[in-house]
């Protein structure tokens, strides 16, 4: 059978051994490893259906925990009262940092993914702790807006007077339309 000492039998003596290596791993691994079983099929099922149930579990708390984040920052009520508040808001925090209000300016709101998005372009004038103090308290979640742009420029070199231009944006739910009853 296996003879590798005639070369001309090389062949199929590496064959033949090819073969009984092939089947000896194959008896090998029928005896060594386990037999699947169906109480061993339906735990690894149960396993499987535990971790989605968790991960499931998991996602619906994190998205919760984003909504109330989101819902702390947008106004409640009416889209059209959130400028006229938040201008007002703006106001009386500039006055309360004894800063100058020079310009409160509404820019075009816009309806981003549900939402109604209202920007404004503030500028005010005083010293830069005062200034950045104010910055500080805007982004407050409590005051439910957002700054999206701070520019400071000195007024002159020989004190710390700044002119704060900021772009803040409030959002507030896009207002539902009633439905016109036809009759």
């Amino acid at each position: 059978m296996i003879n590798f000492r005639d070369r001309s039998e090389w062949g199929v003596s590496l064959v033949v051994l090819a073969s009984l290596i092939a089947m000896a791993g194959t008896l090998a691994w029928m005896l060594l490893v386990p037999k699947p079983t169906t109480s061993g099929l339906a735990k690894e099922r149960r396993d499987r259906e535990f971790k989605v149930r968790l991960a499931t579990t998991e996602a619906r708390e994190r998205l919760i925990d984003v909504q109330n984040a989101i819902d702390r920052r947008v106004w409640p009520g009416d889209p059209d009262n959130v400028a006229p508040s938040a201008l007002d808001r703006v106001s009386r925090l500039a006055r309360r940092e004894n800063l100058k209000l020079v310009a409160l300016r509404p820019q075009r709101a816009e309806t981003v993914q549900g939402m109604t998005m209202m920007p404004f372009t503030v500028t005010v004038e005083g010293t830069f702790p005062k200034a950045m103090s104010f910055v500080k308290s805007l982004e407050a979640p409590e005051h439910r807006m957002a700054v999206t742009l701070i520019q400071i420029n000195a007024t002159d070199g020989s004190s710390d007077a700044v002119t704060l231009t900021l772009g803040l944006t409030t959002y507030a739910p896009i207002r539902k339309e009633e439905p016109v009853a036809r009759g």
